[in-house]
C-alpha cells in the first residue's frame, strides 16, 4: 500500500492580530495548507489556545478521524480542525479513507507556556537587529522576513530562542535592553564583531556557553549563572577597576577573560571540571590561587598585578605562563607535582628558589629568565626540551644530560663556578646558543651543527681550537675574551654562499697566522679581531725575542730592529709590537721585560734583583724542575701590591694564570707545573704597570 503523510494546519489568534504561515520547528503557529511528513513530525508542539488543522493527504468518498485510535464523533470531512488546542486535544490523530486508515498518523503535544515569551524573544531579536545595523551584517539571511528558527543562527527550542550564534559577522552597535529578554538563551556567540556597551545576562540562568570575545563591550554583567561552562570574554575594553565574580560558576571548564582592565576576579569555589584558566594581561592583584582546580591543563596569567601565589599540585598542567607579575621577593616556587607540564614561563618574578624532581618527558619550553634561582641548573629531566632561558639568575652550577631536540639555549649572567665544562656534543639542533660569561674552561663539540644562526660563547676561559666549520648556517658568532688559539671557519665564508655577517674574536690567542687563511675576506663584513692578548717577551742572555706566527713587523719599544728578535745593548724595559699587512688592523703587543745588560742573567740563573719600581728582587726555584713539581717564586716588595702571574710557553701561549696579593718584604708564590710538557716558558710576574719575564726550564 502507498504511504501518505497528513497534512497539518493551524490557526492562532494573537492580541495584535492574526499572525499566519509560520512555523517556529516543533512550535506550530498559525500555519494553514502546510504538508507535514509524519516520519519527521512525529511529535508536534501546539501553543495551547490555538486552533490547529489537519487536512488528508488523499480523496475519498467518505472520511473518518480518529485520536489515539477512537473515533472522533462528527468527524468525518477531509479536513479536521482542532479549536483552541488543550490538554484533552493532545494525542495521535490519523483519518480512515473509504475504510482504509492511512499508514501514518500526527501526534500533536501542548505548548502551554504564554505566547507571550515567544513573542518577546522576537521582539529581542528583532530590537538587536535594528541596534547594530543589522543591513550591514554579511550574513543576515531571513532576519526580519521569516520564522525566527529560520533566522541565521537562531535556535528555537518549544517556542523560545536557545541559541544565538552570530560570530564574525561585522556586527556593530549596541546591545538593547531588551536582549536580556532571552531568558532560555544557552548558547550565545557573539565573538570578533565591533559591538558596545553592556551585555546584561543577569536574567539568563541557563547560560551553558558565552562567547564575546573581540568586541568593543565596557562591561558584562553576571548573575546567578550557575550552570556557565564556557565563558570566553577576552580582548574587550572594559571600565578599568571592573571585578567578576565567578565564585558560584563552579562548572566551568573554559574561562577567558584576558585583556578586560580588570582589577579582581573572585575565585571562592571549588572547580574541578575547569580546564582552561586565561586571565593574561589584566590588573588583578593579590594571590594567584589555582590550588582549588584539580585539573587544570592550562593557565595563562601573566601581565598582572599578582605579590603571591598558590599554586597547588598541578598534576594535570601544561602550559602555565606567571611572568610580569611584582611577586614578593624571595619566594619558592614549587612544580615537583607538575610532571605533564609542556610549556613553562615564570621569568621576572625574583624568585629564590625552584623545587623540581622527577622528569618532565613532556618539556618543551622552560622559561625561567631574570630571577634569582641559585644552586644548579638541571635540565636532564627534560629529554625533549627544545627552547630553555635561564639567564640572569644565582646558578652556580649546571647539569645538561642529552638535549637532541634543544634549539636555543640561553644561560648567561649566572656566577657559574669557574673552570666547569659544557658538553653539548648531542644537541645537534641548536639554533641559538648563548653561555657567555659563565667562566667556561672548556666547551666539548663533535659533529655537525646544521640549525645553528647564533654562537655566543664569550666572557669565558676556553681554549684550543675555535671551531665553527661544522656550523653552515652561522650568522653571529661572538667568541671574545677567551683563549682560543685556533680559527676554522665554514668552508663557504670565502664564497658567495657565506651566511656569516658578524664574527667577534677580540681578546684571544689568535696570531696573524690564524688569520692568514681568511685574509680575502678581512673587511667585508663584520669581523673584530683587534687587539689579541699580549704575548711574552723572552730573553736569553742579552737576547729578547718575540714569537708571533705570521708577523712580519716588529716595532720595538725602545728602538729596535724590524725582527722578531735582537741583541740588547742597554739595560731598559723592553716591549714589541708586531703587525702583518696583511691582516690590517691588528696589531700584538708583547710584555714589557727588564733587560740588565751588566748582570745579565742566563737562562739557568735563578736571582732577578731588578732595584727598580716597587721590585727589590725576584728569585725563582728551582730552574730546571721535574715536570710535574711545583715552581717557587720569591718576590720582595718594597709596598703591598696584587701580583699577577702569568706562564707562557715559548711561543707565547698562555698556559697558567693567577692573582697574587703581595704583601711588603718577602712573598712566596707557588704555581704547579701539573700537565706541561717538556720545553722553555716564560714567566712573567706583573706589579700594577711594572712587569718582569724569566724563562723556565720543565724538563
Amino acid at each position: 500500500m502507498k504511504s501518505y503523510f497528513l497534512k497539518l494546519t493551524s490557526i492562532m489568534t494573537l492580541f495584535i492580530g492574526i499572525l499566519g504561515d509560520v512555523t517556529f520547528g516543533q512550535c506550530t503557529v498559525g500555519q494553514p495548507n502546510i504538508s507535514v511528513q509524519a516520519e519527521a513530525f512525529s511529535n508536534i508542539t501546539i501553543v495551547e489556545g490555538t486552533s490547529t488543522t489537519l487536512t488528508s493527504p488523499i480523496s475519498g468518498t467518505t472520511y473518518q478521524w480518529t485520536l489515539n485510535g477512537v473515533h472522533i464523533s462528527g468527524a468525518t470531512s477531509s479536513s479536521l480542525t482542532v479549536h483552541n488546542f488543550s490538554s484533552s486535544d493532545i494525542g495521535d490523530y490519523n483519518v480512515i479513507v473509504d475504510s482504509t486508515s492511512l499508514l501514518n498518523s500526527v501526534s500533536l503535544g501542548i505548548f502551554s507556556s504564554s505566547i507571550s515569551d515567544y513573542d518577546r524573544d522576537r521582539q529581542a531579536l528583532i530590537d538587536f537587529y535594528n541596534s547594530t545595523n543589522g543591513p550591514s551584517w554579511i550574513d543576515s539571511t531571513n532576519w526580519l522576513a521569516g520564522p525566527i528558527e529560520t533566522w541565521k543562527g537562531v535556535k528555537v527550542e518549544n517556542c523560545r530562542v536557545t541559541e544565538l550564534r552570530l560570530s564574525g559577522n561585522n556586527i556593530s552597535g549596541t546591545i538593547p535592553a531588551s536582549f536580556r529578554n532571552l531568558t532560555e538563551l544557552k548558547r550565545l556567540s557573539i565573538r570578533d564583531n565591533d559591538i558596545s556597551g553592556i551585555l546584561d545576562i543577569t536574567a539568563m540562568p541557563s547560560l551553558l556557553d558565552l562567547h564575546t570575545s573581540n568586541n568593543d563591550l565596557t562591561d558584562i554583567r553576571f548573575g546567578n549563572n550557575d550552570v556557565l561552562q564556557r565563558v570566553h570574554i577576552q580582548n574587550n575594553p572594559f571600565t578599568p577597576g571592573k571585578t567578576i565574580d565567578i565564585s558560584r560558576m563552579t562548572q566551568l571548564i573554559d574561562f577567558r577573560a584576558a585583556s578586560l582592565n580588570l582589577a579582581d576576579i573572585i575565585t571562592t569555589g571549588t572547580y574541578n571540571n575547569l580546564l582552561y584558566f586565561i586571565i593574561r594581561d589584566n590588573q588583578i592583584s593579590g594571590t594567584l590561587d589555582i590550588s582549588r582546580m584539580p585539573n587544570l591543563r592550562l593557565c595563562y596569567a601573566h601581565n598582572n598585578q599578582f605579590t603571591n601565589f598558590s599554586l597547588g599540585t598541578g598534576a594535570e598542567l601544561s602550559r602555565f605562563y606567571f611572568y610580569n607579575n611584582p611577586i614578593t621577593p624571595g619566594r619558592t616556587m614549587d612544580i615537583s607535582g607538575m610532571r605533564k607540564l609542556l610549556d613553562f614561563r615564570i621569568q621576572g618574578l625574583e624568585l629564590s628558589q625552584l623545587i623540581m624532581s622527577g622528569t618532565y618527558d613532556e618539556m618543551l619550553y622552560f622559561i625561567i629568565r631574570d630571577n634569582q634561582i641559585g644552586g644548579t641548573l638541571d635540565i636532564s629531566m627534560m629529554p625533549n626540551l627544545r627552547l630553555c632561558y635561564a639567564f640572569n639568575n644565582q646558578f652556580t652550577d649546571f647539569k645538561l644530560g642529552s638535549h637532541p631536540e634543544l634549539g636555543r639555549f640561553y644561560f648567561y649572567n649566572n656566577p657559574v663556578t669557574p673552570g666547569r665544562t659544557m658538553d653539548i656534543s648531542s644537541m645537534r639542533k641548536l639554533l641559538d646558543f648563548r653561555v657567555q660569561g659563565l667562566g667556561l674552561s672548556q666547551l666539548i663539540m663533535s659533529g655537525t651543527y646544521d640549525e645553528m644562526l647564533y654562537f655566543i660563547i664569550k666572557d669565558n676561559q676556553i681554549g684550543g681550537t675555535l671551531d665553527i666549520s661544522m656550523m653552515p648556517k652561522i650568522v653571529l658568532c661572538n667568541a671574545e675574551n677567551n683563549f682560543f688559539e685556533d680559527l676554522m671557519l665554514p668552508s663557504n665564508v670565502t664564497g658567495s654562499g657565506r651566511t656569516l655577517s658578524h664574527l667577534h674574536v677580540r681578546n684571544n690567542n689568535l696570531h696573524f697566522d690564524d688569520l692568514l687563511p681568511y685574509s680575502s675576506i678581512l673587511g667585508t663584513f663584520s669581523f673584530s679581531y683587534n687587539r689579541q692578548r699580549n704575548v711574552a717577551t723572552t730573553v736569553s742572555g742579552n737576547t729578547i725575542s718575540v714569537n708571533v706566527g705570521g708577523g712580519m713587523d716588529y716595532t720595538w719599544n725602545p728602538s729596535g730592529p724590524n725582527t722578531s728578535s735582537f741583541a740588547v745593548s742597554t739595560s731598559d724595559t723592553y716591549s714589541c709590537e708586531v703587525r702583518n699587512a696583511a691582516v690590517p688592523g691588528l696589531v700584538i703587543y708583547s710584555d714589557p721585560v727588564f733587560v740588565s745588560v751588566s748582570a745579565r742573567a742566563s737562562i739557568n740563573d735563578n736571582t732577578f734583583n731588578k732595584g727598580f719600581g716597587n721590585i727589590n728582587g725576584i728569585t725563582t726555584y728551582p730552574n730546571p724542575i721535574q715536570r710535574g713539581k711545583p715552581i717557587f717564586s720569591d718576590i720582595i716588595l718594597k709596598d703591598s701590591e696584587l701580583i699577577k702571574i702569568v706562564l707562557y710557553t715559548i711561543n707565547g701561549k698562555k698556559v697558567r694564570e693567577f692573582d697574587h696579593p703581595g704583601k711588603v718584604g718577602r712573598n712566596t708564590v707557588q704555581l704547579s707545573s701539573e700537565g706541561l710538557s717538556a720545553g722553555q716558558y716564560i714567566l712573567t710576574s706583573g706589579y700594577g704597570f711594572e712587569k718582569v719575564s724569566q724563562t723556565i726550564i720543565i724538563q
